[in-house]
């Protein structure tokens, strides 16, 4: 049977494992992405610029090679590729090849821990950064070409003032690493590799429920009173990542109370009152 390695990369070849330099050495042919391929050039391997999952099966059901190296960045644990292909080459029994992340890699550069700092990536994702800096210490973000975006949500509820580290092209010639203030990167342009660490020496992570009634702009629009939103938001046992509907939702108590709880998912408030449409936004 073929043996296949998907070879965590690290960020670079300076920071490949001796493992996984071993196994590349040893491959017969090398699959991958143009940049990681390129950088074995020296070995002269037949390579396959690949990154697709069903791409690469192609490949390897048609190659007479019995020793594949499949190269894939960071670390293959990590919002990683390998994933998907430990799934469609599973016929094959893959072994997995663990590399430096960007997470390890950033924070040591920058002489912090990361223990306790919730990772997420904003690259092609719907995630909630606002939700994950408010309840963290340390967010580690993957970003794309989204910083601005990410810049003014942050700034927008009142996180401009944290300090953040910026990490582009980690690992290569061009890495660049700086430390500011998330309203200081209003503005600048930054490569499509590059990650965040935000530092909320405030951060909350609590999930409130029972908020007292007067903190609420009511008008003249139904409220439930915070006794009975308690019970109620007990009784629905929302999850993190839950989507949740509060129809009919008047001053909005309930909805935001459930926003505490799906921290890190989606809730949605209806109401066919004007005024109560008008009080939520």
């Amino acid at each position: 049977m073929k043996e296949i390695n998907i070879i965590g990369m690290g960020m670079s070849e300076k920071t490949l494992t001796a493992e996984a330099l071993e196994l590349i050495i040893e491959a017969d042919i090398l699959i991958g992405a143009k940049r990681l391929i390129n950088e074995f050039s020296h070995m002269n391997k037949p390579s396959f610029n690949a990154y697709l999952s069903n791409d690469i099966l192609e490949i390897i059901e048609e190659t007479d090679a019995e020793k594949i190296a499949i190269l894939v960045s960071g670390d293959v644990g990590f919002y990683s590729a390998a994933e998907k292909l430990v799934d469609v080459l599973k016929d094959y029994h893959p072994n997995l090849i663990s590399g430096i992340s960007s997470v390890s890699y950033f924070f040591a550069k920058c002489s912090l821990p990361w223990k306790d700092a919730n990772l997420i990536s904003c690259h092609g994702l719907d995630t909630n950064i606002v939700s994950s800096v408010r309840r963290n210490r340390f967010t580690f973000a993957l970003t794309g070409k989204n910083i601005p975006e990410l810049q003014k949500e942050l700034v927008k509820y009142g996180f401009g003032d944290l300090k953040v580290w910026v990490g582009e092209n980690l690992g290569s010639d061009e890495e660049s690493i700086q430390e500011s203030s998330i309203s200081e990167l209003a503005g600048k342009q930054f490569s499509s590799l590059t990650v965040l660490i935000i530092e909320n020496p405030d951060f909350d992570s609590r999930i409130i429920t029972g908020i007292p009634d007067e903190e609420f702009i009511r008008g003249k629009v139904p409220m439930t009173k915070s006794e009975v939103r308690a019970v109620c938001l007990s009784k629905l046992s929302i999850n993190p990542d839950d989507v949740a509907y509060d129809i009919g939702c008047g001053t909005g108590s309930v909805t935001i109370e459930m926003a505490f709880s799906a921290y890190d998912g989606k809730v949605y408030a209806f109401d066919k009152n004007e005024e109560a449409i008008d009080l939520l936004n």
